[in-house]
């Protein structure tokens, strides 16, 4: 869930809304939930039991408090060390094997919305498709600030047009008379709005990467490892996405510090 919405529960405007001011009745949550909707896929593998704390969770006050902040987490740590001096240590000591099972833990969320083989995926780049110029700092650095820099065709917008409806997604195409946004719910779906249509427009300029995010890894090595696997798949292509996959899926390859969830 916090793939999304963040830890915080305030989710990624204008994209992904607070979940603490949803107007949601609690039944209407468990409904959207269990059945999905819109971008968020459907999670009927919950009982009824577990949706209840999730909705309870939801509703519970959010702490804003210094003391809710680790300032010693894992992310907070990484921040704080040299880029160019994690990279190096990345191509030493990192491991792309591991760094594939960690990509691909279900707690991770990474690929609910990236994807290492298709052409496009609805809510983040293709990861064996990225720009030439994008170096081994950038990889790092999109995972310690992921919105620092959003690639085009990725940030998110929020067009109110002028016949009441609303229209949420992604940038991909800027023309003199209209603009052109990826519809994520609509798995991609390109829709043009002429500009006279257009009430108003609000761009978000957090990315729906959640910060936040690295502190679901186990160590500092599932990081280096995590690095690896990105520079292996940038450089080797579909063909090594795959075989890195296979490993992941096989789930036999183990993780320092951590437990491996197997099939």
């Amino acid at each position: 869930c916090a793939g999304c919405h963040k830890i915080d529960r305030n989710g990624a405007a204008p994209l992904i809304p607070s979940l603490l001011t949803s107007k949601k009745t609690d039944a209407e949550m468990k409904v959207g939930i269990r059945n999905g909707q819109g971008l968020m896929p459907a999670f009927s593998h919950f009982s009824d039991a577990a949706l209840d704390a999730i909705v309870e969770f939801i509703r519970s006050p959010s702490d804003d408090s210094p003391q809710s902040t680790a300032a010693n987490s894992l992310e907070q740590q990484l921040l704080a060390e040299d880029r160019q001096a994690l990279v190096r240590e990345a191509r030493q000591q990192g491991d792309a094997q591991r760094g594939a099972v960690v990509y691909h833990q279900p707690h991770m969320a990474c690929s609910k919305c990236h994807e290492a083989t298709a052409t496009q995926h609805r809510l983040g780049p293709v990861l064996t498709q990225f720009p030439e110029e994008t170096s081994d700092l950038h990889l790092v650095e999109s995972l310690l600030e992921p919105s620092k820099t959003i690639r085009n065709g990725y940030a998110p917008v929020l067009l109110l047009l002028r016949n009441g409806k609303t229209l949420n997604g992604f940038i991909a195409e800027e023309r003199d008379d209209s603009i052109v946004v990826r519809d994520p719910s609509a798995d991609g779906e390109l829709v043009e709005v002429p500009n006279d249509e257009i009430e108003d427009r609000r761009e978000g300029k957090i990315s729906i990467m959640p910060a936040g995010q690295l502190d679901q890894l186990a160590s500092r090595q599932q990081f280096l490892d995590l690095i690896r696997y990105l520079i292996e798949i940038r450089d080797g292509g579909e063909q090594r996405a795959t075989e890195l996959q296979e490993i992941a899926s096989q789930a036999e390859y183990s993780l320092p510090e951590s437990q491996v969830q197997t099939r």
